[in-house]
């Protein structure tokens, strides 16, 4: 016994943005993808699946992550990082998600974001079941030498309950640290996912049949009387077998006279 699929592969990824909304951040508003008004900030945005399914997204693995910038930063991230986890489909309302939870997917040591969709290659490309939730986690090392008074904002559309940050300014890094701040401002993103198309298994079951021995008894060189008749018999075989004989008959004996 075995199983089958059809598949069709996905190709290359396909861009899905959740948020279609046009509204920018100022350079106070704390957390999101690029702010650093405080020196340290850790941000964890919830994007639930029916978000990402509606928008045209569908299981497969992400490969890219964008969001865009409205401003860019005056001091550079610095050890900049992304994080994905995923969580219950239930969960509308995000909790802070403990590091363990998280898959580090891209890094860099520097971050000046340029104004306009910033999309980031992700090192560790992360796979999506198609229905659990997706929290994404972004966290940097202590601006240096000092915060940013401008820039570091970013287009978003209101979302209630689905944005929690970090901010301090004295740490030396924000990752790792409990966010406790809520704020509507959760960041546009857009996700390349590439998605292959797979059918439901079938299962095939493969017969392995013995070789049938067919037995007609010694050759025979005779002449038969006429009205004589000679019965050939290939003998009972297992498994049912099918006969065709060369005057086409399909029984397991054959008369010849």
């Amino acid at each position: 016994t075995f199983y089958v699929v059809a598949g069709v592969g996905g190709g290359g990824p396909m861009v899905t943005q959740v948020g279609t909304g046009t509204y920018r951040t100022s350079y106070s508003d704390v957390g999101g993808p690029f702010n650093n008004y405080y020196r340290n900030e850790a941000t964890q945005m919830l994007y639930q699946a029916d978000e990402i399914q509606a928008a045209g997204g569908m299981a497969g693995v992400i490969s890219t992550i964008g969001f865009n910038c409205t401003g860019s930063n005056q001091y550079a991230l610095l050890n900049y990082k992304i994080s994905i986890a995923t969580v219950a489909p239930s969960m509308t309302t995000l909790t802070w998600q403990p590091a363990t939870a998280f898959t580090q997917v891209y890094s860099t040591a520097t971050l000046t974001p340029p104004t306009g969709w910033v999309t980031f290659d992700l090192d560790n490309p992360f796979s999506w079941n198609g229905t659990d939730n997706i929290v994404i986690q972004i966290c940097f090392d202590q601006t240096q030498p000092s915060y940013s008074s401008s820039g570091g904002t970013h287009e978003y559309t209101t979302a209630s309950g689905k944005m929690l940050v970090y901010y301090n300014d004295g740490v030396s890094t924000a990752c790792g640290m409990t966010g406790t701040t809520s704020e509507s401002y959760r960041a546009n993103v857009q996700f390349g996912i590439a998605s292959g198309c797979e059918s439901e298994r079938e299962m095939v079951i493969a017969y392995i049949r013995p070789k049938p021995q067919v037995d007609l008894g010694p050759d025979i060189n005779e002449c038969i009387d006429n009205g004589t008749a000679v019965t050939l018999d290939a003998g009972v075989q297992p498994n049912q077998p099918t006969f065709l004989w060369d005057n086409n008959s399909t029984s397991q004996v054959r008369s010849v006279n």
